[in-house]
């Protein structure tokens, strides 16, 4: 028996999916699917326990792997901890746990974009000129008005402001005094056409806008 493990707090049924599911070799797949508030993680080098809120799946698990669909990390809660524990013990999941872990922090994942535009070119590879400040002390914006401000990792917007000018860059550094040390990112305001999501899965990519 395969367990395969879902992270994923909706009504989005995985069960469903993978209903009569089998690999190549008949084994069976058991899917549980929880939301990151409903487990907790023991791990040892080469194994990994998931203990389940008994409301919301089997009491435990040894997941051989995980699917994760919510956010890690959130403005209200930090689930990083529960992360740790699969990466671990080294469960397999999809995307990768280094890469779900890097994503909780924007300018991680910036910093690897940066690093592809300079090996492979900026006619090959663009990106955006971003701008990282640690704190508010360090902030001087050089780049193009208006500007897009981004405070800390939070996504969907939080933490985003749109500024016009220099005069209002100087008050959102104010605003960023306050907010206990944390990190911005700045770049040039960039109409945009359409959003275009590019997946790929082994050898298969399938793009959508």
């Amino acid at each position: 028996m395969l367990d395969r493990f879902e992270y994923q707090k909706d009504k989005y049924d995985w069960n469903k999916v993978f209903s009569g599911a089998t690999l190549r070799d008949g084994t069976k797949i058991l899917v549980v699917q929880v939301g990151w508030d409903d487990f907790h993680v023991n791990a040892e080098p080469h194994k990994c326990i998931v203990h389940i809120n008994p409301k919301a799946g089997p009491p435990t698990i040894e997941p051989d792997f995980v699917l994760v669909r919510n956010e890690v990390r959130t403005v209200s809660k930090d689930f990083r901890n529960l992360l740790y524990g699969l990466m671990f013990s080294g469960v397999q999941s999809v995307n990768s746990l280094s890469s779900i872990y890097s994503f909780c922090e924007r300018p991680i994942i910036q910093a690897e974009l940066n690093r592809l535009s300079r090996q492979l070119g900026r006619e090959v590879f663009p990106v955006v000129d971003q701008s990282y400040f640690s704190g508010f002390s360090s902030m001087m914006y050089g780049n193009a008005f208006p500007a897009v401000c981004k405070v800390g990792h939070a996504h969907a917007g939080i933490g985003k402001m749109k500024i016009a000018n220099h005069r209002d860059m100087e008050d959102f550094r104010s605003v960023l005094a306050m907010t206990g040390g944390q990190y911005c990112t700045a770049e040039p305001f960039i109409v945009g056409k359409l959003l275009l999501t590019v997946v790929a899965l082994a050898v298969v990519t399938r793009q959508g806008s």
